[in-house]
Parts: C-alpha cells; structure tokens; sequence
C-alpha cells in the first residue's frame, strides 16, 4: 500500500499469508523461549504443600506459582497488619524452603507477576526499585 494516497500496490496471497503467519509464531515462539512465568494458584491444582500453606495464611489476591526443576517459587500478598508481597522457593528434594525475600514490605494493592525465571535464574524487583535475581542451580 502507499502511504500517502492509500492505492494498493500488490496484494498478498493465500500461501503468502500462511507463511507469513507462521514466521510470526516462530518469532512469538522465540521471544520467550526459556522463560518461566507464574500461573495463579487454584483449588484444582494439584499440591498439596501449597494446599497446606496457603491454610496458614491471611491472603489478599491469588497465590502464584512456578515450578523448576526440584523447586516450587511462589509468591503471595500477606495481610497481617500491613500488606506485605512476600516471596518463598521451596526445594521438594530437601522437602524445605530453601529461599524466602520479601518483595514489598507495604503494598496497597495485589500486584501478579511479581517473579519470572530464565535460563535457571528467578528473577523479581524488590521493594519496586532493586532487580534481584537467584541462581536456581
């Protein structure tokens, strides 16, 4: 199409268009090879250590989670006397939490994607200005 008049200069064609479509997927594809992002915690998944965490807890918002490797990461808003966004790994294999931060200290509100994990590393942003990452290897 050009521009400043809007004529039409070549039309694509039916084989054209898959390929390019399937070009856009492999580029989709590859933007976020490697990349583990947390999925929202729900009484049909099955874990029972979440299951037995999140009875002990006063939760605002869901409880998310990531599994790598022998670790599961997860992250939930705490209320207690402040909203807190705290932050645990624990390591099926030592059956233990085997790292725990807390994200935010004082939140007002319930914020997702608080952590994402590339090429063995957890990723997240403490206290909204420090990057903090961990080797999970």
């Amino acid at each position: 199409m050009e521009i400043e008049t809007g004529e039409i200069l070549s039309e694509i064609t039916g084989g054209e268009v898959d390929s390019i479509l399937l070009a856009k997927e492999r580029i989709a594809g590859l933007q976020y090879k490697d990349f583990v992002y947390p999925l929202i915690y729900s009484s049909e998944v099955n874990n029972e250590y979440l299951s037995a965490k999140i009875r002990g807890l006063t939760l605002k918002g869901p409880l998310e989670y990531a599994s790598y490797k022998n670790y599961l990461i997860y992250n939930y808003h705490e209320q207690a006397e402040i909203l807190s966004n705290k932050l645990e790994v624990y390591d099926s294999n030592a059956e233990d939490i085997a790292f725990k931060d807390i994200l935010n200290r004082s939140v007002s509100n319930y914020a997702p994607d608080s952590f994402f994990i590339k090429d063995s590393y957890l990723f997240y942003v403490r206290e909204k200005v420090e990057l903090t990452s961990i080797n999970l290897i």
